[in-house]
């Protein structure tokens, strides 16, 4: 019964912890909406999950096999948008179908023909969704 208790305990925890972090994503200006928004849960997302880089984008209408990115931020700050060709790359699993993908390892080895990868050389914990 003890072992039973621990496990619960330590199961509402780390609940309570994802919870927490996903508040802390999630938390901006209530008067930011729509793209402002969304910049800023690109901010809170690579500062509370530590990530170099935050990319979210769509494929274009005009070419869905490219890729422009609507929020792109690098160390934390919003920088300019980028467009690529989807062909090789992370984000064409998810495109795909496979809606998230997770890169624990050598990102820009394994997609050496992405630019990006290379110019920023990509490291663990890429995530799309």
């Amino acid at each position: 019964m003890n072992h039973k208790m621990r496990k619960n305990e330590m199961s509402n925890s780390a609940s309570h912890d994802v919870v927490g972090l996903i508040g802390r994503i999630c938390h901006v200006d209530q008067e930011a909406v729509g793209l402002d928004a969304l910049k800023l849960i690109g901010q809170n997302m690579s500062r509370e999950l530590g990530f170099k880089y935050v990319l979210i984008g769509r494929p274009q209408q005009a070419n869905n096999q490219v890729i422009q990115t609507e929020v792109t931020v690098a160390d934390g700050q919003l920088v300019d948008d980028v467009q690529y060709n989807l062909e090789g790359t992370p984000c064409a699993q998810v495109i795909t179908g496979r809606r998230v993908c997770m890169h624990t390892r050598a990102v820009a080895q394994r997609f050496p023909d992405v630019s990006c990868c290379r110019k920023w050389a990509l490291r663990p914990m890429q995530v799309h969704l």
